[in-house]
């Protein structure tokens, strides 16, 4: 007879043993095996069948039979009673019976005892904002049977599992036990399955970490353990859909209804899925789902104004996950309205440009600048019929001494509207990218034709009464030795006489030479200028600009020809001309057109280089400075000075990015394969300039604090000293290129980056993130702090068990 606690396995009664004494907990069965026959002995029979008799009664016991081997199945000691006398009767194949005692057997009983047993045990640490799914057994031994199973009972009845805070446990169910292979367990005790669910949510004041307590009553404690609270592993990041940033903070535009935001869930661990949801009404199933991804990104409008929460999930592994919860207040949308009083109808008169005037109704942080960054205003002019016109209107102008919640914006045509101009429309989009279509308001205004026309004048002496104006056709011609007397009737502009006198301006150009044209006279709306002859041939242009309520800038073309003695001069001179014309043409026809070339190559080539340098003088001024000291392991480091050049590759790259090396020059592809030595010098040449000036210009914006481990055997032998092992040692220093450094064994430690609206980037190893303006304070989070003009972070060094702290001391 064998005892089995566990897989403690023991033989209690054997022959040559008559009695013995075991615990009450845990199962006993026996094995029948044949002894082997002694030398020239015949071969034993086979055993058919067994029982057991238990102080005289037959046990009901199942036996299994392997090829001649009896084993019973497992008998719970607890069935027992104090003292047994234990007798086998056997059966064999020739149908003899034998009756064979196994001795007597003493039941000792053992006090109650607990025992968790994890199948998914907690992990020592969790991150905040994590979930785990833990799952074990209670096993209840010893004592009696009915003390058990009242124990078993009460424990069934209540959460014998509890966190210190309880607001850990988030739940807990009771399941049935695992069945174990073989039975041996299954057949003493009671267990109780369980599992529960620990949410280290990010709201939860955990400080360092919290204890799981399995406990059989108010006061005996079961098991016991500390669990530690780690950073989180994943981060939410919040922003518009264009120019990924946080949730706005004070100074920045508040989200508003209809634009388009972005939700992302951040971080280094793996996500084998993840799931990101959107409620707005009230909180848990009270709330309605507006929107929902099953993936780690949500590109969402929200289509109307209000508090929603944004629930963020993600699994981890088994039994592992993470989510967040944070709210989000979205702020009415943004609407138009015109901010000039002209109703719903604008006259011009031809070549009148268009003024717009516009009111954007909005947060009070609304300006030029955060408009500009998140949304698009937009002017179309639309024909007769619908149509949209291509019409160039000047960039948006903030008009100053607005309102707080009201930024005015102005803009113009930079022509004046063609006659099929009949309407025109302001749309207000997000700048989003895949945005453009999603208008969020619009303007429409009609456009109204007045009848401003060039006219001659004749008759001019007989007065007003007699002014006889007829209207000039377009680039109207007119002899070098006659004498014209121009007016405008001004049509549908709404000026006095005495007005329109002082605002009324008439230039006569020939590209070369300007003549201003007076106003001789004012009546009737008809503006008479002095007489004008020309002096030169050719094209001329005839500017009118009228100043006031009504401003108008309008140009007219002029033919001068010439009179009839000096066309006959004319054709003697293109005959001798045109011979000398044919013979420089053939001896220089060659030469022309390796300068043509090159003037035209240069030419582009310099545009390129000019725009690339307004490029330049367009980057923020702002210039990283400063110093930076590292504690590692109660190690000082430094100071390092931030202070350094923009590296050759940087410059290389903003080069690359704004200078295009593009050999395509000419449309004639034979034409550009010929001069093609000649492009790429020139381009070269460009370059090289380009790349001079843009290394004293460009401002250092970013740099990197790293880390690096060096053994001193690197050393050059000259710095050795005697007896050195090569000791591994942490060497600290900046990098002004991380984009292009790849040097083996670095750790970049933290980030500083000046953004393009002059706020300050921190960012540590771990992706915590900080985005702030250079005056801003911000309170330390156990990761990163800005006072005055120091920045405190604490990163993870590796290989130092403790975090480590950096202190940056900024200049500028």
């Amino acid at each position: 007879m064998k005892s089995s606690l566990g897989t403690d396995q023991r033989v209690i009664l054997a022959p040559g043993v008559e009695k013995a004494s075991s615990e009450g907990e845990g199962a006993v069965w026996i094995n029948i095996e044949s002894l082997a026959p002694p030398a020239g002995g015949a071969q034993a029979a086979k055993l058919v069948s067994a029982e057991l008799r238990l102080n005289g009664r037959k046990a009901d016991v199942r036996w299994n039979d392997a090829e001649g081997r009896f084993r019973s199945e497992p008998i719970s000691l607890e069935s027992l009673e104090k003292q047994n006398a234990l007798v086998l009767s056997l059966g064999d194949e020739s149908g003899r019976s034998f009756e064979v005692p196994i001795g007597s057997l003493e039941v000792v009983p053992v006090p109650l005892k607990y025992e968790v047993v994890w199948s998914k045990a907690p992990p020592p640490e969790l991150g905040r904002g994590e979930r785990v799914r833990v799952e074990g057994i209670l096993a209840l031994r010893g004592g009696l049977k009915s003390q058990r199973e009242e124990a078993g009972k009460e424990l069934a009845a209540r959460t014998f599992l509890a966190t210190v805070p309880s607001s850990v446990l988030e739940s807990f169910e009771l399941l049935p036990p695992p069945r174990e292979e073989g039975g041996v367990e299954s057949v003493f005790g009671v267990r109780l399955g369980f599992a529960a669910v620990l949410n280290a949510a990010i709201g939860l004041e955990l400080k360092e970490g919290f204890t799981l307590n399995a406990s059989a009553g108010d006061s005996e404690v079961i098991e016991s353990r500390k669990i530690s609270i780690g950073p989180s592993v994943l981060q939410i990041a919040l922003g518009r859909a264009e120019g990924q940033e946080s949730e706005p903070g004070p100074g920045r535009l508040p989200f508003t209804a209809r634009e388009r935001l972005k939700i992302r869930i951040e971080g280094q661990a793996p996500q084998r899925s993840s799931k990101i949801q959107v409620f707005q009404g009230g909180e848990a199933e009270a709330a309605a789902l507006v929107a929902s991804s099953d993936t780690a990104e949500l590109l969402w409008a929200p289509k109307r104004e209000g508090v929603y929460r944004v629930l963020a999930e993600a699994s981890l592994g088994p039994g592992m996950s993470w989510n967040v919860e944070e709210k989000v207040n979205v702020l009415p949308q943004l609407k138009l309205a015109w901010a000039r009083d002209h109703g719903e109808t604008i006259k011009l008169d031809d070549g009148q440009k268009l003024p717009l005037s516009v009111k954007v109704l909005g947060p009070p942080a609304l300006d030029k600048e955060t408009f500009d960054r998140y949304f698009t205003l937009k002017a179309e002019v639309l024909g007769e019929g619908g149509q949209l016109l291509n019409v160039e209107l000047t960039d948006w102008e903030a008009e100053k001494g607005a309102q707080a919640e009201v930024l005015v914006l102005n803009a113009f045509s930079n022509k004046p509207l063609s006659g099929s101009a009949a309407k025109s429309r302001v749309r207000l989009t997000d700048r989003s990218a895949g945005a453009a279509n999603v208008e969020l308001d619009s303007l429409d205004v009609n456009i109204v034709r007045g009848g401003g026309t060039l006219v001659e004048v004749l008759g001019f002496e007989k007065g007003p009464s007699g002014y006889d104006a007829r209207d000039l056709p377009p680039n109207f011609q007119l002899p070098r030795d006659a004498s014209i007397r121009l007016g405008y009737r001004t049509g549908g502009l709404v000026e006095s006489e005495e007005a329109l006198r002082k605002s009324v301006v008439a230039v006569v150009s020939d590209g070369e030479h300007e003549k201003v044209l007076d106003v001789d006279s004012v009546a009737g709306g008809l503006v008479v200028f002095v007489p004008y002859t020309p002096s030169g041939f050719g094209k001329h242009t005839i500017q009118l600009k009228i100043s006031g309520k009504t401003p108008l800038q309008r140009d007219f073309e002029l033919q001068v020809t010439q009179g009839r003695s000096e066309r006959a001069w004319t054709g003697v001179l293109y005959a001798v001309g045109g011979v000398a014309l044919l013979v420089l043409a053939f001896l220089g026809w060659r030469g022309l057109g390796y300068l043509r070339d090159r003037s035209k190559v240069l030419e582009r080539v310099n545009a390129r280089r000019h725009k690339a340098l307004g490029d330049l003088e367009a980057e923020p001024r702002e210039s990283l400075c400063g110093s930076v000291r590292l504690t590692i392991a109660n190690r000082s480091i430094g100071p390092i000075e931030l202070n350094g050049n923009v590296s050759g590759q940087e410059v290389d790259a903003w080069v690359s990015e704004h200078f295009s090396m593009e050999t395509t020059i000419f449309s004639d592809e034979k034409r550009n394969e010929k001069r093609l030595p000649m492009i790429r010098s020139c381009l070269a040449e460009a370059r090289t300039q380009l790349c001079l000036e843009t290394e004293k210009r460009l401002p250092l914006r970013g740099v990197d604090i790293c880390i690096a481990e060096k053994r001193d055997s690197e050393k050059p032998d000259a710095e050795k000293k005697t007896g050195e092992s090569g000791a591994a040692r942490l060497e600290a220093f900046v990098v002004h290129d991380s984009a292009g450094r790849k040097a083996e064994g670095e750790k970049c430690l933290l980030s500083l980056r000046l953004q393009g609206d002059g706020k300050l980037r921190v960012t540590t190893s771990s992706g915590r993130t900080v985005t702030l303006a250079p005056t801003e304070d911000f309170p330390y989070n156990g990761w990163i702090g800005k006072s005055g003009s120091q920045v405190r972070a604490s990163v993870k060094v590796p290989g130092v068990a403790d975090y480590s702290t950096i202190i940056v001391d900024l200049k500028c």
